[in-house]
């Protein structure tokens, strides 16, 4: 199992006539499943031996999977995927080195990535093979539903929703991390110092954060969008407190019932949060809904009935 460090090893190193073959791998890739090397051969120009030899190297470190029947062809592997984006970046003065991974999701991976100016950074890395493909197809809008589509393009779908998703929350003012660029299934990003509401024992004002957290909500809400997947695991405190909402690759417009209805459904989720883990009262919880207008939609017995359901 290669690791996604030993894979960035590979950026510098790589000559420019791999990088030829990888580049037309990936734009053959949206057309084909499995590319014929016959096809990526003529579009090359490579002589005969050079590119089995190019191939064979790809092949052997695990960027490609190679095919002999019914013809001989090659499929972009997750790792092929990683060492393109991961150069691009490179190429385009964005990134100068990959550090340790900071996190973990069902669809994500993130690591600490440093500028060439030295400014450490985060790259958010979509991994949808990780769970359902069924599920993601049907809730999630990562491209087409009906289409059997690779994973990786899945992916790609995916991290370019959520950073047009976090550019335009960004622009209205919603405290999120600042995108800084996005290539194919990774998007880089300001690096957050602090930790997952999740992570967190013990909170010193509970109702203050679930305030800052509503008023985070709010402004998304007034801005016409939804996040849609709310909750501890994707809200993060900064050391200095600061509020920060991540995760939209799957947020929705708030004019929709369906926006509504995640919308009700993120409230109540964070409220559920703070009553269980933080003891938080109920009558609390809703006087903060109170004051942004969410007590409209949700009442406060709904409320207290959800967060008492089993």
């Amino acid at each position: 199992m290669h690791t996604f460090l030993e894979t960035a090893s590979y950026v510098k190193s790589i000559d420019r006539e791999t990088w030829l073959i990888l580049k037309n791998i990936l734009l053959y890739s949206r057309k084909f499943e499995r590319i014929p090397l016959d096809l990526l051969y003529r579009k090359t120009k490579f002589s005969k031996k050079f590119f089995d030899k190019k191939i064979l190297w790809l092949h052997r470190n695990g960027f490609v999977e190679y095919f002999k029947q019914p013809y001989e062809s090659i499929r972009l592997l997750t790792r092929g995927l990683d060492l393109i984006a991961l150069k691009k970046l490179s190429d385009r003065g964005l990134i100068a080195g990959v550090g340790r991974q900071i996190g973990t999701g069902k669809e994500s991976d993130i690591y600490e990535v440093i500028s060439p100016e030295n400014k450490i950074l985060s790259l958010k890395v979509f991994r949808l093979g990780r769970v359902s493909f069924t599920k993601i197809r049907i809730k999630r809008d990562y491209g087409p539903k009906d289409l059997k589509l690779p994973w990786y393009v899945r992916n790609i779908y995916a991290a370019k929703k959520e950073y047009n998703n976090l550019k335009y929350v960004f622009r209205k003012g919603v405290s999120v991390p600042r995108p800084v660029y996005r290539v194919l299934h990774m998007i880089l990003m300001e690096r957050l110092d602090g930790l997952l509401l999740n992570d967190i024992k013990k909170l010193d004002n509970p109702l203050q954060v679930f305030n800052k957290i509503i008023y985070e909500v709010k402004k998304a809400y007034d801005a016409n969008i939804v996040n849609g997947d709310l909750s501890q695991f994707n809200v993060f405190i900064s050391k200095t407190g600061k509020v920060f909402l991540i995760d939209w690759p799957q947020a929705v417009s708030a004019d929709t019932d369906e926006g509504i209805n995640l919308l009700k459904r993120d409230i109540i989720n964070l409220s559920k949060f703070f009553f269980k883990k933080h003891g938080t009262p109920i009558r609390r919880l809703c006087d903060i809904l109170s004051i942004y207008t969410f007590s409209e939609m949700i009442s406060c017995d709904i409320l207290e009935k959800e967060i008492l359901a089993l």
